[in-house]
């Protein structure tokens, strides 16, 4: 690739008889394709969709003629939806960028504002030939006050560097990724390499490795025996590791993760940004809760959905960090907007 490259700009360059750098400019549609975009270019993509939503309007953008979006997962014209026609503040100190020159695409995790109030959000690009030809975005402001200082920045892991001696093929993250999903749905964290320095965070609040249980805001409309049984399996989750948790039976009213969209790989920062669905059809697998005193079984959910960006730091062959950024609760059998039969 990189003697394509060469011989790329070195035409370029003779064609247009210079000798300093070759500018994007001076490149053909044919040639922009063949260089394609890199860590810079996608980052600055999504630097200028950030200024035109503040603008309120697309106008400049290189969006493809066939560009489609999706908001929320549902079909939206690019222009139109919730952030185009109120974003007030774009993501800034806490921003997570996972950043793929392979596949074109760029996934953005991060704190934004709508009409000046807080939301988490997800938006990912994808991008051919230099111009936008997906976006996918979706928020939500459901924010527990708990998480709010882990919002402040992102965790340094994160943004990190891997060390070329630790990091790992993409086949390799895709595949570890997809492992972490496997555990999830059975109870079984020995499916997943996860690391035993892994931390999870789920919209800021850190769901595993807590010194000291966490008291999460509870909904008052819940009646009195759910609330005390919600608080029992809260404070019980959030002092277990990453694999003790799916050991506990946790997630035993979770169906499925899928699609599980392992698809933005970075691994310069060794990280992979997934978009699965998880599924609850209202059964629960007959796995004994373990270290919840009082409670012995996960209650029978009523049938929903919700779209998710969970973001993972691997390296040496293990998951290390866990960032969900951003979940959106959708109606049972509602699909992601982007793969057939998706929420089924």
């Amino acid at each position: 690739m990189k003697a394509l490259l060469a011989g790329i700009a070195a035409l370029a360059l003779g064609a247009a008889g210079t000798s300093g750098p070759i500018q994007a400019q001076q490149l053909s549609p044919k040639v922009k394709a063949l260089v394609g975009c890199d860590r810079n270019c996608l980052k600055g993509i999504a630097d200028r969709y950030f200024t035109a939503l503040l603008k309120h309007s697309p106008q400049g953008l290189p969006l493809d003629a066939g560009a489609r979006m999706t908001e929320n997962a549902s079909p939206v014209k690019i222009g139109q939806g919730v952030l185009w026609r109120a974003l007030t503040k774009a993501p800034g100190a806490f921003r997570i960028d996972v950043i793929d020159p392979v596949s074109g695409q760029i996934a953005v995790g991060g704190l934004l504002e709508i009409d000046g109030k807080p939301n988490l959000a997800s938006l990912r690009f994808k991008v051919t030939g230099g111009r936008i030809v997906e976006i996918e975005q979706f928020f939500s402001d459901a924010i527990q006050p708990v998480g709010l200082p882990n919002l402040k920045a992102p965790r340094a892991a994160l943004l990190a560097d891997v060390p070329a001696s630790r990091r790992n093929s993409r086949a390799e993250m895709q595949i570890i990724t997809e492992s972490y999903f496997d555990a999830l749905t059975s109870e079984d964290s020995s499916k997943a390499p996860i690391g035993e320095d892994c931390i999870r965070h789920e919209g800021g609040i850190q769901t595993t490795g807590n010194k000291e249980p966490l008291e999460l805001a509870m909904p008052l409309s819940a009646p009195k025996e759910e609330l005390a049984r919600m608080k029992i399996l809260m404070r019980g989750m959030t002092v277990k590791s990453c694999a003790g948790q799916i050991d506990s039976g946790l997630f035993a009213d979770l169906w499925k993760v899928w699609p599980r969209r392992p698809v933005v790989i970075d691994e310069e920062k060794g990280l992979v940004a997934a978009f699965p669905l998880f599924i609850q059809n209202g059964d629960v697998r007959p796995s004994p809760l373990k270290g919840y005193p009082g409670v012995d079984r996960i209650p029978s959910p009523l049938p929903s959905e919700s779209q998710k960006l969970e973001i993972f730091k691997i390296h040496s062959g293990q998951i290390h960090e866990i960032e969900a950024v951003v979940f959106v609760p959708l109606k049972f059998g509602a699909t992601n907007g982007w793969d057939e039969g998706s929420g089924q």
